[in-house]
């Protein structure tokens, strides 16, 4: 009990201390220490380090009129105490007594109080309370109202780097009505709220005429500390719970006349002129420094003493965008401007006239940069389009009419020259589809630039194609009908030319399947002695013999194969274009099929299309489970197209994917020609493009637009 008693009060909660101290007490009366104890409880003593001598200096938390050399615990220790406790409680107690006329002589020279609000000023993080907020408004309206009010933040804003018990203890005896704030019950209970309503409620004691009234919001008033639950609770969250509260401690304090209303108001404000003008200086110099922390502390002492300083609040403004002068924040590029912002509402409810008008002209110029900027960089003609839409919000602030027409143009001009470069990039691939496609797209924009002369020019090329087509399909059958002459004379030869022809037949084909099974044993033998690329390269001779090709799908035998050898994996060919101790890297040796990236064309990447999705569905369920247990999900980085400065997108997860365009270009040229305008994920001139491989293996970093048909080539990741 003692132990719990002295760390009560190491920890300042003075009245729980005395509690237990007295409980001891009531069981042994004899111990000089805990009637010390006690007395030190009384007057609040904590003993602190003193930095210079390193020795425990008494500090005082509870004055009192009465000295402690005549309070009746003191005297109780002294008689109880023995030869070495005697000298140390007189030493100390003289010391004690000495600090409290210090206070008391201080305290004496305070004006004294109406009111003195109680709440707990920073949480456990050092951040201030929703307490500290509601007391404010509280401090405010009272004042308003003509009342004297103890509010420590502004209240002992001015005694900074001195002792705040002289004014506390003061107020607290000056005080006719204490208002308790509180949002939680572990606030109420907090060390130094409890140590000042504690207090209060012991002058209430002798003076009656006093009244403590708790005020909660957002708790239940049960939650209350015992000592408080016998008061009438307000409840701040209650419609009228202010004039309700005025209306109480006006008949309290008796100020049935309180100060009028305007004047207080005049007041008030001439003071936080005053007082607001140095601080808001210091905040245009933090501004300047870039010290942002500082800048939003004084931004709120400032509105401390004015919480209707326009200027501050847009400072604060400034602060949270990290803009250090009124040249920068002009230059600051805002897609919605700050309309919503809390701190941009409040310097324009309070500014005046000129003030809120240049406001709200420097919000209209922060939309207006990131409009100019956007419309700067875009080569799109979506993006053209959402400027030309910022710039029509803006109405005539500038030039914002005329631009929003420029980008319309722009826009326009952006979507036919995109039409254009892909009628031209199709009508590259030559073939009668894409020419018609070519053909159909550029119906659309006839008057552009030569669109019309390539219309012409596409018709012409498709007739030739045609006719070239249809002089093969000649020299086909042609070829054909020589070759079924061939066989037709061969069969007019003589019997016995026939049957040498058959001999030597049978020779050769005796010798073929002679030489195969010999293969297949040696290549078997090989797997079985772990050698596998000898069993690879026997195997790879005699595909169709056996189960020659389900050789060459195990993952043994594909590790054993080089990069660049072709193996067979579930239905398909592969090259290999990598290859690791743990695994190997295989693309498919031809385009397995043609589809579009995106089934619609609009800014996409390969994390979101279309393409994406039927390749890690649909194609990678035609693997049986045996070939998918060895399939490995690859994570995949999609790096932007540097060369157009487009957008990849998030890295993804596939089990079967495209090659990048810094995977393909690592790829040989030989391999990459196996294909014909192949698709890589990798983004495109512009979002609703992406990268293809030329049918001569070039790598077209410009792309196609994504809705339309390419060649796929999968890729994928094996384990062993």
């Amino acid at each position: 009990m003692i132990n719990r008693a002295n760390h009560f009060r190491q920890q300042c909660e003075f009245d729980k201390a005395a509690e237990v101290y007295e409980k001891l007490i009531a069981q042994n009366d004899s111990d000089a220490e805990l009637y010390w104890s006690l007395a030190l409880c009384r007057y609040g003593i904590e003993y602190v380090d003193d930095p210079l001598t390193h020795k425990k200096i008494a500090t005082c938390h509870r004055t009192q009129f009465k000295s402690i050399l005549d309070d009746a615990d003191y005297l109780a220790a002294l008689e109880r105490a023995d030869f070495m406790q005697k000298p140390v409680y007189e030493a100390e107690a003289k010391y004690i007594d000495t600090i409290q006329k210090g206070i008391l002589e201080i305290s004496n020279k305070e004006e004294p109080f109406d009111v003195f609000i109680c709440y707990k000023e920073s949480d456990e993080n050092g951040r201030r309370t929703q307490d500290s907020v509601l007391a404010q408004e509280l401090y405010y309206q009272l004042t308003q109202e003509g009342f004297k009010v103890f509010f420590s933040r502004i209240t002992l804003e001015d005694k900074l780097g001195t002792k705040y018990e002289p004014y506390i203890f003061a107020a607290l005896n000056s005080a006719k009505v204490m208002v308790v704030v509180g949002t939680k019950p572990e606030y109420f209970n907090a060390v130094w709220v409890r140590n000042e309503w504690s207090r209060y409620l012991m002058l209430m004691q002798e003076d009656r005429s006093r009244t403590l009234i708790p005020a909660y919001k957002d708790m239940d008033p049960y939650d209350l500390p015992d000592a408080l639950s016998m008061f009438q609770a307000q409840d701040m969250s209650k419609l009228g719970f202010m004039q309700d509260l005025i209306r109480g401690i006006r008949k309290i304090v008796k100020a049935d006349e309180p100060k009028p209303q305007v004047v207080q108001q005049t007041v008030v404000q001439n003071v936080g002129n005053t007082q607001t003008a140095p601080l808001l200086k210091r905040i245009k110099l933090f501004l300047e420094d870039g010290d942002w922390n500082s800048a939003n502390d004084y931004c709120n002492r400032v509105l401390d003493l004015d919480p209707e300083c326009a200027q501050a609040y847009f400072y604060l403004l400034m602060t949270k965008l990290n803009v250090r002068s009124m040249q920068e924040y002009e230059a600051a590029e805002l897609p919605k401007g700050i309309s919503d912002d809390e701190y941009y509402k409040k310097a324009c409810r309070f500014a005046d006239v000129d003030f809120k008008a240049r406001l709200e002209n420097l919000n209209k110029q922060t939309i207006y940069n990131f409009a100019d900027n956007l419309f700067k960089k875009t080569r799109s003609d979506t993006d053209y389009k959402k400027a030309g839409a910022i710039f029509d919000l803006l109405g005539d602030f500038g030039d914002s009419s005329e631009r929003a027409t420029e980008c319309r143009e722009k826009a326009e001009f952006a979507h036919k020259e995109n039409d254009y470069m892909r009628a031209r990039s199709l009508a590259k691939n030559d073939t009668i589809d894409d020419l018609k496609k070519a053909i159909n797209l550029l119906g659309t924009i006839k008057n552009h630039k030569d669109s019309a002369q390539l219309i012409e020019k596409y018709k012409a090329r498709i007739e030739e194609i045609k006719a070239e087509e249809l002089a093969r399909e000649q020299e086909r059958q042609r070829q054909e009908e020589a070759r079924q002459r061939e066989i037709a004379r061969q069969k007019r030869r003589k019997k016995i030319i026939a049957i040498v022809c058959a001999a030597v037949v049978v020779i050769g084909i005796v010798g073929i399947n002679v030489r195969k099974p010999i293969l297949y044993k040696s290549a078997v033998s090989a797997f079985n002695s772990a050698d596998y690329e000898t069993a690879y390269d026997k195997f790879s001779q005699i595909k169709d013999y056996k189960d020659a090709n389900e050789y060459l799908a195990k993952p043994e035998i594909i590790a054993g194969a080089d990069v660049g050898d072709i193996v067979t994996f579930g239905s398909y060919t592969w090259y290999v274009i990598n290859k690791t101790d743990d695994g190997c890297t295989l693309l498919s040796e031809k385009c397995i099929t043609e589809r579009a990236y995106n089934t619609e064309r609009k800014d996409i990447t390969w994390e979101k299309c279309t393409l994406r999705s039927w390749m890690n569905n649909d194609f990678y369920n035609e693997f049986s489970d045996e070939e998918k247990a060895m399939i490995e999900k690859t994570h995949n980085s999609n790096p932007d197209n540097s060369e157009y400065n487009t957008d990849g997108g998030s890295d993804t997860d596939d089990y079967i994917y495209l090659l990048s365009l810094d995977e393909a270009e690592n790829v040989s040229e030989d391999i990459r020609a196996e294909g014909s305008w192949w698709w890589l994920r990798s983004p495109g001139i512009y979002s609703d493009y992406a990268a293809v491989v030329s049918d001569g293996g070039d790598v077209y970093t410009r792309g196609y637009s994504v809705d339309i048909e390419a060649g796929v080539r999968p890729a994928l990741n094996l384990k062993w």
